[in-house]
């Protein structure tokens, strides 16, 4: 349970520390310090090695692997960064979440077990779910994908949320409405096509085609959710 000091549950008090406090205090934490000091690696036979290992083991209830439960991200945002920050926050899941540069170099970690689990784009996720590296659990789009049916969306596990990349043709706002009437005729008739449609699911996208009015109030929309996908995921201005 994540209880702030100012909450209590069945007359329990929240809080980490004596009076309800969640900063540590200044004698626990050099006592911490003191105790950590004097940690040596061993090796098999138990004796002070520098090449032995130093080995954390929790003890606690039945589940208290979710106390130490680690995912992936990768440093730069994107729906996999938001993705895990909605289900990290409506699970509740006191997760630790671990930063990589690129998706790949993720895999290694993931393997094994290092980290728990991870939240990939489609492209990455279903190529490495092909080879066989990984496997895909559940995608952050509101309905299940046509590219991977058999996969069930996280809304319909509980977790709801909508984070669908996509695409579009954009013109200058002047344009005169019958030039971008047949841009978008055009594009619907590519986005028809079985060659395009096979293209698409092959990297795990649907085919979306759309009216400039309807594709127009899309992107408003998904700009007023970044607002709140933002301060969930507590990403900080770039550049």
């Amino acid at each position: 349970m994540d209880m702030k000091s100012s909450e209590n549950y069945l007359t329990f008090q929240g809080g980490l520390y004596e009076n309800s406090s969640g900063t540590v205090p200044a004698d626990h934490n050099t006592a911490g310090l003191a105790a950590a000091a004097v940690i040596q690696p061993l090796d098999t036979s138990g004796n002070p090695s520098p090449s032995g290992k130093i080995v954390f083991v929790a003890i606690g209830r039945s589940t208290a692997v979710d106390e130490f439960t680690a995912f992936m991200n990768q440093a730069a945002a994107n729906s996999g960064v938001i993705m895990c920050a909605i289900y990290k926050e409506t699970a509740r899941l006191p997760a630790v979440e671990v930063n990589y540069k690129m998706a790949q170099d993720s895999l290694n970690d993931m393997a094994s077990g290092t980290v728990d689990f991870g939240c990939h784009d489609p492209v990455f996720a279903l190529s490495q779910a092909r080879e066989g590296r990984l496997r895909i659990l559940a995608v952050a789009s509101a309905r299940r994908l046509a590219a991977a049916p058999d996969l069930s969306s996280m809304t319909e596990l509980g977790y709801p949320m909508d984070l669908m990349g996509w695409f579009a043709a954009m013109v200058p706002a002047a344009t005169p409405r019958p030039v971008v009437d047949q841009i978008n005729r055009w594009f619907n008739q590519i986005l028809a096509t079985d060659e395009t449609r096979s293209f698409l699911t092959s990297y795990g996208g649907d085919p979306w085609s759309s009216t400039p009015d309807e594709g127009q109030a899309r992107l408003l929309k998904d700009i007023q959710d970044w607002e709140e996908y933002v301060r969930i995921a507590k990403l900080k201005p770039q550049g």
